[in-house]
This record gives C-alpha cells, structure tokens and sequence, in this order.
C-alpha cells in the first residue's frame, strides 16, 4: 500500500515538474521575444528615393491589453548619418490596448550620385509588448510623389542651406531650406493646390514673435502638410485657396538691419510638416536632430 502511494506521489510530482518546465519554456520564449531587436535595411537611391520621408509601422500583436514601450533607432550602415539621412533615436510608447505606432525617417538629398545606399532601422529594449513585427515585415517604406514645384524661378535662385544642416551661428538643425535668389523682391509661387491658413503681413498677432528673424512669413496648408514659406510677405487672406505655381508674395529683406548676420542675399525660408503647430512655432533650428522629426525634407515637394 505504501509502495503504491509513494508511485502516485512519483507520478504526481513528476507531472507538476514537467508543468514548470513548460511554463518556464514559455515564459522564456516571451522574454526572448521582447527583449529581441528586429532590423530592416531602407536602400537609398535604388528608385530615387534620396530626401524622401521613410514610413515605419511598429505593430503589437497577441496580448496587446496592457501598455508597452520600444526604443526605435537609425544607425549607418553605407549610407552615413547626417549626410545621408538623419540620425533618429526615440522611445515609443504604446497605451494600452494600442496596437501600432508610426516612426518617420528621413533621408538627405545631396549634389552626389552614390548609387545604392543603406541604413539600418533598428527596434529593441521592449517593455510589456508581447511581439513587435518581424524583421521581415517590420520596416514598411512608403514615398511618396508630391508635386514638385519651385517656389522660385530655376535660374535665379539656388539652395544655400540644406535640410538638417547644423549651423553653428545659430546653435541647432535646420529645419527647412535657404533658397537664396539675385532678384530684389522676387516673386515666390505656391508648390501645390492648397488654403491660406496663416499670413503675418498684416496681422498684428504675429508681430512680436515671428518678425526677429523671418519679418513676415505665410504658411499654406497643401493637402495633408503644410508649407511654411519665410521672410515674404504676401497679400494673401487667411483662408484663401491657391492653385499650384500661382504667386503668392515676394521675398522681403531676409533679417531686419539690427539682426542682418552680414546675409549676402535676399532668400526664401521654406520648410514642411504634418502639422501646422509645428511649422509655426517650430520654425528655422532644433536643437537636437530630433526635433526634425516632424518636418519633411523639402526637395522632396520643391524639386531642388
């Protein structure tokens, strides 16, 4: 009798200790999972994709109840941060119940044909996120064809200052173009179709904070991002819709006499974003490449 309950005993331990095992199996495949980096390599040039923005999808699946948190990074690969693409680091974190996330990155356009260029995306130190989408399907690219419309004239005008560019008088990153122009008081035309919905020539509410440094500036929203174009002054009313290469102001005196910078010309200051609040209060340098994050390279909408 005894020996016949010391079995069953046997037996009963022996299946909780296989239990355990599973479940430590288990729970060790999550951790392994989100403690993973998942890495997606984004080709610069191949379809002429230099300066496009760069889409990324970050999704959750299975137990999305509870909140998460993933480190979202850029780092070199051929292609070279800060010549080739802005270097980007951020903490994404997921409310409960969120599935996805979007993350934008975007690449540089320069003067030099490279050919075939990469960088790498890369997702890691992950909280309290069951998956995050595999190497495979995690880094989707979308580019888009915006119109591509000077705001100037070709043979009058030229790019002095890039997108991202750190400039050291100023002690930040770019967040638009210079478009510097031999013309007094060109005119500047409108890069797409779109509506009026902020002009400081006039507007007495503006005055104090934009004037130091742009004098005047009209921002246009064009379908889903908005245009910020500086130091021009413009007629325009708030609310008017314009048609793609229309004009709709000239370029004024780049800085006013007392913060003149020894500017050798008169130019255009335009910069793009998905959101207004961002081009407008957000305007010139950021001081941290992350800050360029909500602004679009603008060869991309501008043809330079």
């Amino acid at each position: 009798m005894m020996t016949k309950r010391l079995r069953r005993a046997a037996l009963y331990l022996g299946l909780v200790l296989v239990g355990l095992v599973g479940i430590l199996c288990i729970s060790h495949t999550a951790v392994s999972q989100q403690s993973r980096s998942s890495y997606s390599i984004v080709r610069l040039n191949s379809d002429g994709n230099e300066g496009d923005r760069h889409t990324f999808r970050i999704v959750r699946t299975g137990n999305i109840a509870a909140a998460g948190r993933v480190w979202f990074s850029t780092s070199n690969d051929s292609a070279i941060s800060g010549t080739d693409f802005i270097r980007y680091e951020s903490v994404r974190n997921f409310a409960p119940k969120q599935k996805e996330d979007v993350v934008y990155v975007d690449s540089l356009r320069d003067d030099n044909n490279e050919g075939t260029e990469r960088f790498i995306v890369s997702i890691s130190k992950v909280n309290n996120v069951d998956l995050i989408t595999t190497a495979s399907t995690f880094g989707q690219i979308f580019n888009v064809n915006p119109p591509k419309t000077k705001p100037l004239p070709t043979n009058f005008s030229r790019v002095s200052q890039g997108f991202g560019v750190l400039n050291p008088t100023f002690g930040g990153y770019h967040t638009g173009y210079d478009i510097d122009t031999a013309n007094s008081n060109p005119t500047v035309y409108s890069i797409a179709d779109g509506t009026v919905k902020w002009n400081s020539s006039g507007s007495p509410r503006y005055k104090n904070n934009f004037d130091k440094y742009f004098n005047a500036f009209v921002i246009i929203q064009h379908g889903n991002f908005y245009a910020y174009y500086g130091h021009i002054t413009s007629n325009l009313r708030e609310n008017a819709t314009v048609k793609k290469g229309s004009p709709i102001g000239s370029i004024r005196d780049a800085y006013n006499q007392s913060n003149r910078l020894n500017r050798q010309n008169n130019h255009l200051h335009i910069s793009i974003s998905p959101n207004r609040d961002w081009v407008r209060e957000r305007w010139g340098y950021q001081l941290t490449p992350n800050g360029l994050n909500q602004f679009v390279n603008p060869s991309t909408y501008t043809g330079y």
